[in-house]
């Protein structure tokens, strides 16, 4: 439908051909890319582990960070309890020849890593895909926080479900827009993707060709 396009336009990892993306009033393509990056991050589910210690991997996002903000990161991801168990802490080696992680840990440290350096808004590009449920609706509240702006594009409907808008795509448009009580209660496109969810209508078992982005 467009979702990912939409989060590299929103992010300025690409230009649009026509209209603007603007943030606080100002050209997100006029902004200079360090200025940027500092106020805009995309986290996608293309996640990417680096050669070093975990340490290293949080660090790469804000060098200043000390041992208890990158602590206090991977907990907020739901990380705590593996970060727990590794006798070498922070210290941990990963990349080839280091620690073996799973891609849903290789996710929470990517996550981290954005989470870490704090940007004021955030760009979820299915971003919590290899998370239990449970854990990703515990990470996308966590990311959210009370000073953040939060872009979740998600096919979990328990994720945009918590969301304070709702957008709906479908063929690159958006075709609703609210609160999703409301929409549940509209019986438009996205209604009737909940009552799917929920097991109200029997499902193809195939991704619907509408989805949700919170």
């Amino acid at each position: 439908s467009g979702k990912s396009t939409l989060a590299r336009l929103l992010s300025g990892i690409a230009a649009p051909g026509r209209g603007s993306v603007t943030l606080g009033g100002a050209e997100v393509s006029t902004i200079p890319l360090p200025e940027l990056r500092a106020k805009v991050a995309l986290v996608t589910q293309e996640h990417h582990v680096f050669t070093g210690s975990l340490r290293d991997n949080i660090r790469l996002s804000r060098q200043q960070l000390t041992d208890l903000d990158i602590v206090e990161a991977l907990q907020a991801v739901g990380a705590g309890p593996w970060l727990a168990g590794l006798q070498e802490g922070l210290d941990t080696q990963l990349g080839v020849d280091g620690l073996p992680l799973s891609p849903a840990r290789a996710q929470q440290i990517a996550i981290a890593r954005i989470l870490a350096a704090d940007p004021p808004v955030m760009i979820l590009d299915e971003a919590t895909s290899l998370l239990d449920p449970t854990t990703a609706l515990a990470v996308e509240r966590s990311v959210a926080g009370d000073r953040r702006t939060v872009l979740a594009i998600v096919h979990r409907l328990d994720i945009a479900e918590t969301a304070d808008r709702v957008v709906v795509m479908d063929g690159g448009r958006i075709v609703e827009s609210g609160p999703p009580d409301r929409l549940r209660d509209s019986d438009g496109v996205y209604a009737q993707l909940w009552r799917t969810w929920v097991g109200q209508t029997p499902g193809s078992g195939e991704d619907p060709p509408t989805q949700a982005a919170g």
